[in-house]
């Protein structure tokens, strides 16, 4: 069976490549110096994932195997120290407000979100700036 060169054209004319044709800027992404091979992205995956949850004998429910990927995301993107500031103070506010702090649970607790450590990093911010007021 062959095709022809239409077929696979990529042109307004081709109703299966005409949804997607703005999507395919490979000229532009190439000119500002952007990716568009998947073979990056596909390094990346096998080193976060594979390196961490791929060894022998693991096994892995779904909810943990996500939970210990966003913590090797965080120390490999080198937030680490913003991620422990965020958790030490939720364990504070969990332990000053009096409330049973569980460390180890049968259900993953959500991660820390740009926005919650954002808020963690106003809170330690407003205490030195009180002082400097005072």
């Amino acid at each position: 069976m062959s095709l022809s060169n239409n077929a696979w054209s990529i042109s307004p004319r081709n109703p299966i490549r005409a949804k997607r044709l703005s999507m395919m800027a490979y000229k532009d992404l190439i000119e500002a110096d952007m990716v568009i091979a998947s073979g990056i992205v596909e390094g990346a995956a096998r080193y976060v994932v594979g390196e961490r949850l791929d060894c022998s004998g693991m096994r892995w429910i779904p909810e943990r195997a996500e939970a210990l990927l966003h913590l090797r995301c965080i120390e490999l993107n080198g937030e680490w120290e913003r991620f422990f500031a965020w958790g030490y103070q939720r364990w504070r506010d969990h332990m000053q407000a009096g409330e049973r702090v569980v460390i180890r649970s049968e259900h993953a607790d959500a991660l820390a979100t740009a926005t919650s450590i954002e808020a963690t990093d106003r809170q330690e911010r407003e205490p030195s700036q009180r002082a400097k007021a005072a």
